[in-house]
Order: C-alpha cells, then sequence, then structure tokens
C-alpha cells in the first residue's frame, strides 16, 4: 500500500479527518490471514483504546491480550516500516487513544527510512504538549 503523506504532517484537525478517512480501509481481525505487517487498532466498546504496527499483526494481538483491555482489533496491511510509523504517530496523535503513551522512533530506524527521529507526548485535540 502506497500512502500519500504529502510534503509534511497536517495540522491537527487535517490528522483527524485523514485518520477518519483512512480507519475505514482497516479490515476486521478476523480476516486476517498467515503473518502480515500491518497497523492495527485495538477498541474497547468501538472506541480506539491503542494504537501500534508490527511485522506480525496475529502475534503482536495476541501478546496484548496478556495486558491489555480491549475487545475487538481492526487492522490495515503495510507492508513498508517507514509507512507504518508514519500512519501509526498520525493515527496516535489524531485518535489519542488512552493506552498509547507516545511515539518513539530511534534514530537508526528514523535514519534507514528517511525522516528525522520522532519523539512526542500525545497531542491532545487542543494541539498542545508536542515537545
Amino acid at each position: 500500500m502506497n500512502i500519500d503523506y504529502g510534503s509534511s504532517v497536517p495540522v491537527l484537525e487535517g490528522m483527524i479527518a485523514y485518520a477518519r478517512g483512512v480507519l475505514g480501509q482497516f479490515l476486521p481481525f478476523a480476516e486476517l490471514k498467515g503473518r502480515v505487517r500491518g497497523v492495527y487498532v485495538l477498541l474497547k466498546a468501538g472506541a480506539p483504546v491503542y494504537v501500534g504496527q508490527t511485522k506480525a499483526v496475529r502475534h503482536r494481538i495476541e501478546q496484548h491480550k496478556l495486558s491489555k483491555d480491549f475487545d475487538d482489533v481492526i487492522y490495515l496491511p503495510v507492508s513498508s516500516m517507514h509507512d507504518r510509523l508514519r500512519l501509526e504517530s498520525v493515527l496516535i496523535a489524531a485518535l489519542n487513544p488512552p493506552t498509547n503513551k507516545g511515539i518513539y522512533v530511534s534514530r537508526n530506524q528514523a535514519a534507514s527510512h528517511g525522516f528525522a527521529p520522532l519523539h512526542f507526548r500525545k497531542a491532545r485535540l487542543t494541539g498542545e504538549d508536542w515537545d
């Protein structure tokens, strides 16, 4: 999947609209077949409680069952690590799930995928609390 982010990260309102549009492309966890790289959203009563990305969605969800409270999962296959990291960060900023503490992308991950290291606390819908 190719994801077009434009030349810069959109303002928070734009990210919220983008997140709503992209979430419509997510698939139910029940449709997951085999080992899939992607971005996933853990839901509780239909509301996002956690957003993550991984090389193996099914395995990561099994790990989350031990430590997180959720009753549903949706996911989007995304093979590129660069696209997974970017989509995950936009969804966390826009959806503000309560169990995501923030996003951190290591210097090595950033360098290998062509963007600057990221480190920020969750953005509230007011746009405050950015580092």
